[in-house]
């Protein structure tokens, strides 16, 4: 409680100020934080991906009504600041914009299918009790993020809601409690008025899974919406919340971020607990897995992550971390390292996306940073180095066929037969995964030349981004896929996924348009511990590019 009473405190003081041009002159939210073999491992990839993968999807549709009551995306008149103000003075109330909420949500689910289940009836009640708490105490009294509404993945545990993970072998599973980074959000008076759909296991690029079918990109419901963080990318893309939590396992959120057009952060692995994730990581694993947090806005995403760090005294993988303010940041003579692309043949990022990376790079040269040019030489064996430091990672743990079908002995090419026959409860990008991690298993000794090339990676990272300084790369490098090219190109996460498993820092910032009107972003990595360089590199690029336009719905 002293902990939310500081940042609450801090929240309320700036909240109704606006954005300055100087981002160390900003009274805004983002202040809230400061209170306080490989070769056949390429083929076997190529080979066992380039097949569409046909689901029959169960989702739950919740029927659309006819129109919105209103128009205005929630928090898109000033962001969470605005809106947490304006529900503590009363202005607005918590009923109202629960309300809005969730029929912006049931208006969205017919096109997009992006929540799984909603808490109507449990989210307005908590709406009236907060309502009713804020006619007895004055606006300083009141939790920071008082009748907020927000979103949470589907893998991510909200008391009563589905907790599969997009699982068929754990259809009908419910979560008995709320994972850390949902009960610290509601103990900050946020309401979660649902949970958002994922990809099966946490893996894939689309949003998709047997049990609940696929989410669809809310500027283009046929492309990609951003692996198992793509339901609540969508949703708060679309206005329905102003923020929401996802689970970043192999770089979904920022995937989500960079697809829908939003705001992200993963932070340094073991920052947020992971208490109460499906599935839930083990060994090294769990400093590789992360909950992220999605914003409508950049300055939001700090005083969310200050909400939601710090151990839990649960998750043995989570570390305290002393909070940097990304207001105090200055970025004068700090390094700023452009990376394009990784050197993996047929990933070279298009024109739009090096010009989105020279506009970010300008804009913190404008800051007093030094720009360079650079490519680590490991990034060109980073899905080596990935798939390896996962091996080792689950050693005498399970594998992720084993958290695919919860330790049951499948026959994976039984499985894919099935699959693309659409007679399988799961997807190809799952069952890939599952088996060219069966048949990619190398020796100990190649394992553990690839596991320390890995760590010289983290190492040099570190070195090089030093005191403050921030790596710009694209968390995607090619154009958003559409239907089956989310499978033509296997290793195209890896710009991502790297980042996980290298426990850093890295943020996307929505930055342009490519000619089909899809978002482009950037991607920002910090040294590990630096959250605040990132986030602050991310504050400053979004201030200075502004919005790149609502999804067209």
């Amino acid at each position: 409680m002293a902990r939310e009473a500081r940042i609450c405190n801090e929240w309320h003081a700036r909240a109704s100020c606006r954005w300055s041009i100087r981002f160390d002159e900003t009274r805004t939210l983002a202040e809230a934080g400061s209170a306080a073999g490989a070769d056949r491992t390429h083929h076997v990839a190529r080979v066992v991906f380039l097949v569409h993968p046909v689901c029959p999807p169960r989702a739950v549709m919740i029927p659309p009504r006819s129109a919105l009551s209103h128009s205005i995306p929630i928090g898109s008149d000033g962001g969470l600041a605005s809106l947490a103000a304006a529900l503590r003075d009363g202005t607005r109330t918590a009923t109202d914009v629960v309300e809005q909420a969730l029929e912006r949500t049931r208006t969205l689910q017919g096109e997009l299918n992006a929540l799984v289940e909603d808490r109507a009836a449990q989210a307005l009640e908590e709406a009236r009790l907060a309502d009713q708490r804020r006619q007895g105490n004055p606006p300083d009294d009141l939790p920071v993020l008082h009748g907020v509404p927000f979103v949470v993945g589907e893998n991510i545990a909200v008391t009563g809601m589905p907790h599969t993970g997009g699982r068929a072998s754990l259809d009908g599973t419910r979560a008995s409690r709320d994972a850390t980074a949902v009960a610290r959000l509601r103990d900050a008076g946020a309401i979660c008025i649902g949970v958002a759909n994922t990809a099966e296991a946490g893996f894939g690029i689309e949003t998709r899974n047997g049990l609940h079918g696929r989410t669809g990109n809310p500027r283009d419901p046929a492309r990609a919406a951003g692996g198992s963080a793509g339901g609540v990318g969508a949703l708060v893309a679309c206005g329905a919340v102003p923020f929401g939590l996802a689970l970043d396992l192999h770089g979904d959120a920022r995937l989500a971020g960079h697809f829908c057009g939003v705001h992200a952060i993963k932070p340094t692995g073991g920052l947020v607990p992971i208490t109460g994730v499906s599935p839930h990581p083990r060994g090294k694993a769990r400093r590789y897995a992360t909950i992220a947090p999605l914003a409508r806005r950049a300055e939001d995403l700090a005083p969310l992550l200050r909400i939601l760090a710090g151990p839990d005294g649960e998750d043995r993988a989570a570390i305290p971390l002393r909070w940097r303010d990304p207001a105090a940041h200055d970025f004068t003579w700090k390094r700023v390292v452009r990376c394009p692309d990784f050197g993996l043949a047929g990933l070279s990022p298009d024109r739009t996306q090096l010009r989105a990376l020279d506009r970010a790079a300008r804009v913190l040269a404008l800051r007093g940073a030094e720009v360079e040019e650079w490519r680590p030489q490991q990034l060109g064996d980073a899905d080596e180095i990935w798939l390896a430091m996962h091996h080792e990672a689950n050693g005498l743990h399970a594998s992720f066929a084993d958290q695919l079908f919860e330790g049951a002995e499948p026959t994976l090419l039984a499985h894919f037969g099935r699959a693309i026959l659409g007679r399988s409860p799961h997807t190809l990008d799952a069952l890939g995964l599952a088996l060219v991690e069966r048949l990619t298993r190398s020796s100990y000794m190649r394992i553990q030349r690839l596991c320390a090339l890995g760590r010289r990676l983290r190492e040099r990272l570190n070195t090089v981004l030093g005191d403050g300084g921030v790596l710009l790369t694209s968390p995607w490098p090619i154009a958003v896929p559409a239907g089956h090219r989310t499978l033509r190109h296997p290793r195209a996460f890896i710009h991502s996924a790297i980042f996980n498993v290298l426990e850093v820092p890295a943020a996307v910032v929505p930055v342009t348009r490519d000619a089909l009107g899809m978002p482009i972003a950037v991607q920002i990595v910090a040294a590990q511990g630096r959250d605040d360089a990132a986030l602050a590199a991310a504050a400053h690029i979004a201030q200075a590019v502004g919005s790149i336009g609502d999804p067209p719905r």
